[in-house]
């Protein structure tokens, strides 16, 4: 790890500075800094076999602690605040091995829904996954430009969405099955999958997202985090799983004239 910034060595010296006139806060983040490079560097050690001393000064550590040790211990707080500083440090620390843990677990189920759709619909199942990509790009878009924090529960609300978009092309694609099975030409049964499953799927995703509002508007914290994703998964929903996998398939039917549909 390169060593600090000039930006982050003046932030960290007007930390210390406010602290030093008594300020909780400023006295909490200091510590937050120099525990969470010895959770990084506990982390770093436990998956690897080098020489701590070598990983101590990867990490900028030592030049943290001699810059910041005797100022940071020469500040005085009141028992309760260093008490509740620390209890904060070990709620970070939980909390970034619980995010870390749902992060992994989401790739994972991200990945058996990407599997299970090449398996069951083939070539359609491309497009469905290729329109997934664009449904969590958005979602992610909108939570930057709404300014929200990803949170647990924002992850729950993501994975979710991920499966309610792949439900909506899963009625689409056998609604299109149906049609094809009872007779129609594969460019008819195209255009009924769509128009036919298009009202089930706003029907449903409505429903959900008059859910999601109720759960803004009524909760907080961590539940708003769940609604806010939940609501911009539906919407996204609308556009990926319904019109652009519609276009993708458009395009494909006009180059490749297949004589029987790939599912």
């Amino acid at each position: 790890m390169p060593p600090p910034s000039q930006t982050e060595v003046f932030d960290e010296a007007d930390l210390v500075e406010r602290a030093k006139n008594g300020e909780t806060e400023a006295f909490t983040e200091l510590v937050n800094r120099y525990e969470r490079k010895i959770y990084r560097l506990a982390k770093h050690i436990a998956q690897n076999d080098e020489d701590a001393e070598d990983v101590l000064v990867a990490l900028g550590f030592s030049q943290f602690r001699v810059r910041h040790h005797n100022e940071i211990a020469r500040i005085e707080l009141p028992a309760e605040d260093f008490a509740r500083a620390t209890i904060h440090l070990e709620d970070e620390a939980g909390h970034e091995l619980m995010i870390e843990a749902s992060t992994s677990w989401a790739y994972v189920g991200a990945g058996l829904v990407v599997v299970y759709m090449l398996i069951t619909y083939g070539v359609f199942g491309v497009f469905a996954n290729l329109a997934l990509f664009v449904h969590i790009a958005f979602i992610f878009a909108g939570l930057v430009l709404l300014g929200s924090t990803l949170t647990l529960p924002g992850i729950a609300g993501i994975v979710l969405t991920i499966g309610m978009a792949v439900d909506s092309n899963v009625l689409i694609y056998e609604r299109i099955r149906e049609e094809n099975h009872a007779g129609r030409s594969i460019l008819a049964s195209l255009d009924a999958g769509f128009n036919r499953a298009f009202a089930t799927i706003v029907d449903s995703n409505v429903t959900m997202f008059v859910a999601a509002a109720i759960l803004y508007f009524l909760g907080s914290g961590p539940v708003r985090g769940f609604a806010v994703s939940l609501a911009l998964g539906i919407l996204t929903t609308i556009v990926t799983a319904v019109t652009m996998t519609r276009m993708m398939i458009a395009v494909w039917y006009h180059y490749a004239r297949p004589t029987k549909l790939p599912i």
